[in-house]
């Protein structure tokens, strides 16, 4: 719900983009902070090529396979390759991707 609340926000009340204060990035690490979740800030934050490491390594993604596993199985390249533009595009590019990370959160809790 956050992400809608953000973006009607934004509906309503334009913001100017900001590499620091207002990018897609910082944007998605404030949702993810709003779980009560570990992020990163800072100089790391700026360098999104290794947020799937970082979220990893905080529990915020699932962990229940090693991190190069849960990476190789969750690109989609191929998938959405082969799915082209078929009206079934979302659906077939994403359907084989790893578990949600509402269900590891879900299956830790005793």
């Amino acid at each position: 719900m956050s992400y809608l609340h953000r973006a009607d926000e934004l509906s309503h009340s334009p913001e100017f983009y900001s590499v620091f204060k207002n990018s897609c990035g910082v944007n998605i690490l404030q949702r993810i902070s709003e779980t009560g979740k570990t992020v990163f800030f800072g100089r790391d934050a700026l360098l999104n090529g290794y947020w799937d490491r970082h979220l990893y390594a905080n529990g915020v993604l699932d962990t229940h396979l090693p991190f190069v596993a849960l990476r190789e199985a969750s690109l989609i390249d191929a998938r959405a390759q082969a799915a082209g533009e078929s009206p079934g595009f979302r659906a077939r590019s994403g359907s084989r991707a790893p578990s949600s990370v509402t269900r590891t959160r879900t299956s830790r809790r005793p």
